[in-house]
């Protein structure tokens, strides 16, 4: 079972049915975006796809957060 201190090596970023834009960890991404696309997820934008990105390195849920943060500092 996952807690916060599982480390993942794959993420998707998406949009739910609803509206909401979401984060989806997995380390068994074989057929999971499927999954997702069946149940109304789509993608962020125009140029992206409902499919699972391989991480460079295993990272917990607030790691990965915590490094798109640093990149968008970087960036400004």
């Amino acid at each position: 079972m996952a807690d916060i201190n599982t480390k993942y090596t794959y993420v998707l970023e998406a949009v739910r049915a609803d509206g909401k834009k979401v984060m989806r960890f997995t380390n068994k991404p074989e057929n999971r975006a499927q999954v997702l696309i069946n149940n109304g997820y789509k993608p962020v934008d125009e140029t992206s796809k409902v499919e699972f990105i391989k991480l460079e390195m295993p990272m917990t849920k607030e790691e990965y957060k915590s490094s798109l943060k640093l990149k968008a500092q970087h960036v400004a």
